[in-house]
């Protein structure tokens, strides 16, 4: 059992992967993600009827994202890991759209774009994979939407996320024939994570609780 929670957005949400199957909370709150999040937590584990203890690890959305969301989250989770000594996962926001882009419309190869204000967007290109889900191509950046770095070659790579939805006509653009649709509303989910967090679980790949900490990207945090 897997247990993920994200606040990289405004919308904050919880999600329990048990036996293959998904339970979930998600609820718009740009300023009560604290509060939310400890109660779909509760929420969700009386109704799996079960306990921080029994589960084999917790995922978060470790960014990049909402900075203070971030913090929340990766706090929240470093507290309850600790308290049951459960391994935590963080799952990066961007894989989790690509992720979902991939659960909702088979593409296998997705350019995940976040609003990063500023001008800019947080930008990851990701391939699905049988083993990692979906597997990152290259680095995460923050970056000018005309300056984000473009897959290899002509193949059709489907485009998701919120910076697609603030700088769609300059994404549009710059990827040219290598975008085959654009899916702007799509923005990170727990149920995504948790799902994601299982491939990693497989994987081995999990830090402890002292461990759990944001990934900002962009220096300047303040």
């Amino acid at each position: 059992m897997i247990l993920a929670i994200d606040a990289t957005a405004e919308q904050c949400s919880a999600a329990l992967l048990i036996k293959g199957q998904i339970i979930s909370r998600s609820q718009h709150a740009p300023r009560d993600h604290t509060q939310m999040l400890l109660s779909f937590v509760d929420s969700l584990l009386k109704e799996a009827q079960t306990t921080l203890q029994q589960l084999d690890a917790i995922a978060f959305g470790a960014g990049p994202g909402s900075f203070t969301g971030i913090r929340i989250a990766a706090a929240m989770v470093q507290g309850l890991a600790f308290g049951a000594s459960k391994p935590v996962i963080p799952i990066s926001s961007l894989r989790a759209i690509a992720f979902e882009t991939y659960e909702r419309t088979g593409a296998k190869s997705v350019m995940a774009a976040l609003d990063a204000r500023k001008n800019e967007v947080y930008w990851g290109l990701y391939k699905w994979d049988e083993k990692a889900g979906m597997l990152l191509q290259g680095e995460e950046s923050v970056v000018a939407p005309q300056n984000a770095h473009l897959p290899k070659g002509l193949s059709h790579w489907v485009g998701a996320g919120s910076g697609f939805h603030a700088y769609g006509s300059i994404l549009k653009e710059h990827t040219q024939d290598r975008e085959a649709s654009v899916h702007p509303e799509l923005f990170p989910e727990a149920q995504a994570i948790a799902k994601l967090a299982a491939f990693d679980l497989a994987r081995g790949l999990t830090v402890s609780a002292e461990e759990a900490i944001p990934t900002y990207i962009r220096n300047n945090i303040l």
